[in-house]
């Protein structure tokens, strides 16, 4: 068995509506960016860095939470991975809710 966490936060309308323009904007323009491999091994160094147009998984989602301002975060989005999210994020309108559910 695997499990999986979810982090709710909620947020304002004018944020939640910055977060769908962004995430609209990436997938009309998804041709233009890229899955960056060597971006997650700097990020396992430990080794701030930014590539134009370039990011991992985690990276791209600590970028959308802290450029909408839906989060703060406490390291540079490139050092996130997925597990950093439950404790090096502070949501600026709400607490966080870690919903846990199992995939068999």
């Amino acid at each position: 068995m695997q499990g999986s966490m979810c982090i709710r936060m909620q947020v304002p309308e004018s944020v939640h509506k910055k977060l769908e323009n962004e995430l609209e904007r990436f997938t009309n323009h998804r041709e233009q960016f890229n899955y960056s491999t060597l971006g997650v091994i700097l990020c396992l160094l430990r080794i701030p860095h930014k590539f134009k147009n370039s990011y991992f998984c985690s990276q791209f989602v600590a970028e959308m939470l802290s450029s909408t301002g839906a989060a703060k975060l406490k390291k540079s989005e490139s050092l996130y991975l997925p597990m950093h999210f439950v404790d090096s994020i502070e949501c600026r309108y709400s607490a966080k809710q870690l919903v846990t559910n199992v995939i068999c």
